[in-house]
């Protein structure tokens, strides 16, 4: 963990564009199987578009994505866990994409590719064995991935990214938009699920370029 914390602190960019392709053309490459790269693909890019947690990500299940083809929309309802006086609380939460959104297209080539593959596996990430000596895969379909294994296949992809990196990404999008104004504060609180406004406007602080106008007759 020393040399992850370390990175991070060298680290003083999120994720631009150009970075976040070349992640994708990696997690692609030297695959035991053709699962592995359509499934990594896919993870990444649910990562780059809603900015969820690993473990919001590791444990979505086949049934949290609906496909809305007649409105040309993508629904993946995330689970979202918050510990409580001992207690664990849990809330859903919707995120939208547009099917013309090319990188809505891995996630659903992997949503169909996995139902083919594994009908009836209950988690969209489910772990899996591979045996190099005979080339079988074996899906196990009632049991989600770990964070851990979602960090790893981040870092496999990007050596200098891990999986917050890209909630950090989504928040400073979402800033550069809207910049430093109340309606940027809210739009990072909505788009990341936060609970806290104070949180948000962290975000602001930190990715909001101040805009200074021109002032007239300066002496």
């Amino acid at each position: 963990m020393t040399f992850v914390r370390g990175r991070k602190a060298e680290r003083k960019t999120v994720i631009e564009e150009d970075e976040f392709k070349a992640m994708l053309r990696r997690a692609g490459e030297d695959q035991p199987h053709e699962y592995y790269a359509l499934r990594d693909r896919a993870l990444l890019c649910i990562l780059w578009k809603t900015g969820k947690r690993r473990g919001e990500v590791a444990r979505l299940e086949v049934a949290d994505l609906e496909v809305d083809r007649e409105r040309g929309l993508l629904h993946i309802t995330f689970t979202l866990e918050k510990k409580r006086r001992g207690s664990i609380l849990t809330r859903r939460r919707t995120k939208t994409l547009s099917l013309e959104d090319p990188y809505v297209k891995p996630i659903l080539e992997y949503l169909e590719y996995l139902k083919r593959l594994s009908p009836g596996c209950r988690y969209l990430f489910p772990s899996t064995r591979w045996n190099p000596l005979t080339g079988a895969l074996t899906i196990i379909g009632d049991r989600h991935i770990s964070g851990v294994q979602v960090w790893r296949i981040v870092t496999r992809a990007g050596p200098e990214a891990w999986p917050h990196l890209f909630r950090e990404t989504q928040g400073a999008r979402v800033v550069r938009r809207y910049g430093n104004t109340i309606t940027g504060v809210f739009a990072v609180k909505q788009r990341l699920d936060l609970e806290q406004i104070q949180t948000a406007m962290r975000y602001v602080e930190r990715y909001a370029v101040d805009l200074i106008e021109p002032e007239e007759n300066v002496l």
